[in-house]
């Protein structure tokens, strides 16, 4: 997993070190269409898949799409280039990326396909 550091919407530290693994990690801009639509259904799909940690990664500022995404997952509101997006090295939005129990990018994509792409097993913590 690439090394990044991050405050939540909650204002606790969110980085790769103490990242809940398996995870899935969705990024989303405020300004992008695909992603006002993709979000609520990301949320949705989060709580649909328990065994997966979460978190939403929003660009731009806190707003309709962060409260949203906050109801099923860990967000994080950073700016374009914020040190989450650069980490994994996202170029297109929506972007969504399946770590395994390891830490391994298991799967990537711009859609929820993601999170069914590869099996993970549950329960892995760091």
């Amino acid at each position: 997993m690439p090394s990044f550091t991050a405050l939540s919407t909650t204002g606790g530290p969110v980085d790769s070190d103490f990242l809940p693994l398996p995870a899935v990690i969705a990024f989303f801009d405020v300004g992008c269409e695909p992603c006002r639509e993709e979000a609520p259904r990301f949320a949705r799909q989060a709580v649909a898949r328990p065994e997966l940690n979460a978190l939403a990664v929003v660009v731009g500022e806190a707003g309709p799409m962060s409260a949203v995404l906050e109801e099923s997952c860990l967000v994080v509101v950073e700016p374009a280039g914020g040190s989450v997006a650069e980490a994994f090295g996202v170029r297109g939005f929506p972007a969504m990326c399946l770590l395994d129990e390891r830490g391994v990018i298991a799967a990537t994509g711009s859609d929820l396909t993601v999170l069914t792409s590869a099996p993970v097993r549950p329960g892995a913590r760091r």
